[in-house]
């Protein structure tokens, strides 16, 4: 191996690990990419930093300006009262009704957006259908990464890989060219779904996850299921509900897991911790019986009337919030209310919260008072979970930007208009006709997403330029010769292509996955002397699904504390959906996609 290439493979193995321990913030890691390969000689300093000039950067910026103004405009809330007429009384007739609404959607909106928006209608679907929120919320997450797949402006890898082509000068992605096959695997996964979420996946709250229909206006108390306790081994309803039918249960907490207070099957435990709320009598009275604790937090706040209320946010990706301490955002951004309680990632955090540094996708359990409530409604910082609620809406500007989105995706499919102008058009259209503030806007850009893309683009650059994307493609058609000769060859390279790409968009970024893999694919199609498509359509597909882990996909963290999941249940229910669509891909791909 030459020296470009030694160093290349250092320097992607050095940013693998990082992206995969977190040790820093991935948008620095990827920072750092670009100027080790200019460091070290492999890129010139102009070449390492020409990602953040390419056009895939600028159209995605674009987007998410334009999914700001539909969010804005109420168009996606009407789609989410839909969803919630047609969801039906049972779990598998809203999961269709998710797959069908949601997943349409974010074909044409950025994903994260869409989850920010569908996630508090689901809450309320569980709560109509009596499901667990865990039942949905993942599937909520799972419907919009397969609706995004089913065009070129539906997820951001899918403008980035068609920008490298350009780059290339091979020709970029259609609009409406991976429909095709993302139609399929959409159908699969949704069929995988309502067969298999009922069954599959746990029954579990987050931290409050309650219903506004079920808010607490009065006191919360603390039950500890103590060793000996009369409690430990009944059931909820034994110990709670008909003794005490004035109040209410929200939630068990067990170790760190948080369990849902409507599974009937659910016995207390010793070490237990039971979170009810009733009125001052009442608490009084399960205090005597149980030796409940008043939460500190609220100690003294009920029994002087005061109308208090739990609320749970999501701290979202771009939200300022992130890498503040509780304590400071406090004071910033959540008016002086309460935070009792954190949860990351399924560990439940109740001490010793106040300097701990706020993640995306942390979850916190938030005390306030109801009056104070309306001020987390639209917040930009964090996700209000509730039920449907009316957000202030410019309603009489959603022709406008319905108009506007239509324009796009009409000029964009007929090929009119290159999509990175037609994006930025639209962008200025909305802002210059007030469907959407100036600064609303340049809120709306996710910075942490545009850096990495544009720092990821000197992946593809450096490995193309050095040889290393032509040795590795090499050696892998060197391992495929035993399987036999022509398509054979060119089936199993295609699985191979996928798989890399797919494992790697698991641990890493989805755009650091497909620019990585890119000239990889482009080589064996070389070496193969096929068509290069089928191996570009293969990494765009495997670079967007990942369902195994819930850092794989943005929206998948999303989800993560508000469905009270672990990282087993992504393992369990998303890494057969991952094999399932790899054999999909491998043999739906070549159809549309000829070799």
């Amino acid at each position: 191996m030459t020296y470009e290439q030694i160093a290349t493979f250092a320097v992607l193995a050095g940013a693998l690990t990082l992206f995969v321990t977190e040790k820093l913030p991935v948008d620095v890691t990827a920072l750092l990419v670009p100027l080790a390969l200019g460091l070290l000689g492999v890129l010139k300093p102009a070449e390492a930093l020409a990602g953040f000039g390419n056009p895939a950067v600028v159209t995605v910026g674009a987007m998410f300006v334009l999914s700001a103004a539909l969010v804005e405009s109420g168009a996606v809330s009407a789609l989410g009262a839909l969803l919630q007429r047609i969801s039906g009384k049972t779990e598998r007739r809203a999961l269709l009704a998710l797959c069908v609404v949601v997943a349409g959607c974010s074909a044409f909106m950025n994903n994260t957006p869409v989850v920010v928006v569908f996630l508090p209608m689901v809450l309320a679907v569980a709560s109509e259908v009596g499901a667990a929120p865990s039942k949905l919320l993942i599937p909520l997450s799972y419907a919009t990464i397969l609706g995004g797949c089913c065009t070129l402006i539906g997820t951001s890898t899918t403008v980035l890989v068609s920008s490298e082509l350009q780059r290339r000068n091979l020709e970029p992605i259609g609009f409406f060219e991976p429909a095709g096959v993302g139609l399929v695997m959409l159908a699969v996964g949704a069929i995988y779904m309502i067969a298999l979420a009922p069954k599959w996946l746990p029954v579990r709250r987050g931290a409050a996850a309650f219903s506004s229909k079920e808010r607490i206006t009065e006191y919360v108390t603390e039950v500890s299921v103590f060793s000996g306790s009369p409690i430990a081994g009944k059931t909820l309803r034994q110990a709670f509900t008909d003794p005490h039918p004035e109040l209410t249960v929200i939630e068990v907490v067990r170790g760190q897991e948080i369990l849902w207070p409507g599974d009937k099957s659910l016995c207390l435990a010793d070490g237990d911790l039971v979170l009810v709320r009733g009125h001052a009598q009442a608490v009084a009275k399960v205090g005597e019986a149980h030796r409940a604790e008043i939460l500190p937090e609220l100690a003294g706040r009920g029994v002087r009337g005061r109308d208090v209320t739990l609320c749970e946010l999501v701290v979202t990706a771009g939200s300022p919030l992130v890498g503040r301490t509780v304590r400071e955002s406090t004071v910033r951004a959540l008016h002086g209310a309460t935070v009792m309680a954190v949860e990351r990632r399924g560990s439940h955090l109740r001490s010793g919260i106040a300097d701990l540094v706020l993640m995306a996708g942390d979850t916190l359990l938030v005390q306030s008072e109801k009056a104070k409530l309306e001020q987390f409604r639209g917040g930009e910082d964090f996700i209000l979970l509730e039920g449907l609620h009316e957000n202030l809406v410019l309603r009489r500007r959603a022709p406008w930007v319905l108009l506007v989105t239509l324009a796009v995706v009409a000029l964009a499919s007929l090929e009119v208009v290159d999509v990175s102008f037609l994006a930025v058009a639209a962008a200025v259209v909305l802002v210059a006709t007030g469907c959407i503030s100036m600064r609303r806007a340049y809120r709306s850009l996710d910075l942490s997403t545009l850096v990495l893309m544009g720092s990821t683009i000197a992946i593809g650059v450096a490995l193309e330029k050095s040889g290393a994307a032509k040795l590795v493609a090499e050696r892998l058609v060197d391992g495929v010769h035993w399987i036999g000769a022509g398509s054979q060859q060119a089936y199993a390279a295609l699985a191979a292509c996928y798989l890399i790409c797919n494992v790697l968009t698991a641990f890493a970024s989805n755009s650091a996955a497909a620019l990585l893999v890119l000239p990889i694919g482009l080589g064996l199609a070389t070496e193969l002397h096929t068509s290069e498509r089928p191996f570009i359509m293969a990494i765009v597909y495997a670079a967007s699904l990942d369902f195994s882990t819930p850092t794989g996909y943005q929206t998948n963290l999303l989800v993560y504390g508000p469905g009270g999941y672990r990282f087993f249940d992504y393992v369990k229910f998303g890494g057969p959906l991952n094999l399932l669509l790899w054999g999909v891909a491998v043999f739906m791909i070549p159809v549309f996609f000829p070799f």
